[in-house]
């Protein structure tokens, strides 16, 4: 008899082998893990800790020439930035679309949103080994992949949120706009609240030192 470690390693197996229908059968695969259960947080984690170290190794790794030298500062920096913006991604979709009648969780949105990653790393990994043997004059090829990647990464994200919430396409397009349009805000929101925190933080502080001074 297999033991729950070995059973839930099949199960894994099982779901990440199944996230591989977002190639074929995007619209199926929304089905599956809305309605079959076909997926979980595990294998969406899975896939979004794969996504991030395939962006760090397209910051760190890529060829010299084709290297984009402005990055987003320090690789812990960039994680951290990847991160909370997936993570406000799904959150504000998630508060969106129970606003305007989605019928996807929280969690069908999250693994949806990973599975999407998926043709970006796949197709990312060969890019940056090319980046090592093409010349500057090939460079052509890098941008059309990366026009080729990111457009089909959108639409897959389109299709998913689509079918998770059974949205029309207008109903899609005015969820993605209203999404991003609150991503912006929420993310204004907290500049201003860390801004303000730093300003009192400083506050105190100068008030903590004049004391001390004149004690």
């Amino acid at each position: 008899e297999k033991s729950k470690i070995e059973l839930k390693f099949i199960k894994l197996k099982e779901e990440l082998s199944y996230s591989m229908n977002i190639f074929k059968r995007p619209a199926d695969m929304c089905y599956g893990i809305k309605k079959e259960n076909k997926a979980s947080y595990l294998s969406a984690i899975i896939v979004l800790i794969a996504f991030v170290a395939v962006v760090i190794c397209d910051s760190y790794a890529t060829g010299f020439l084709f290297r984009n030298h402005g990055g987003m500062g320090n690789a812990f920096t960039q994680i951290l930035t990847i991160l909370a913006v997936f993570m406000l991604w799904c959150g504000t979709n998630y508060l969106v679309s129970t606003l305007n009648d989605g019928e996807g969780w929280f969690k069908d949105f999250f693994i949806g949103s990973c599975y999407c990653l998926i043709p970006f790393i796949v197709i990312k990994i060969p890019m940056i080994l090319l980046t090592h043997v093409l010349t500057f004059n090939e460079s052509f090829l890098i941008d059309f992949a990366n026009i080729v990647i990111y457009g089909y990464t959108a639409i897959l994200f389109i299709i998913m949120i689509q079918y998770i919430h059974q949205y029309n396409f207008k109903e899609t397009v005015k969820n993605i706009l209203i999404t991003i349009f609150g991503m912006v805000i929420f993310a204004l929101m907290i500049l201003l609240v860390y801004m303000f925190a730093s300003q009192l933080v400083d506050f105190v502080v100068s008030i903590v030192k004049e004391v001390i001074f004149r004690v």
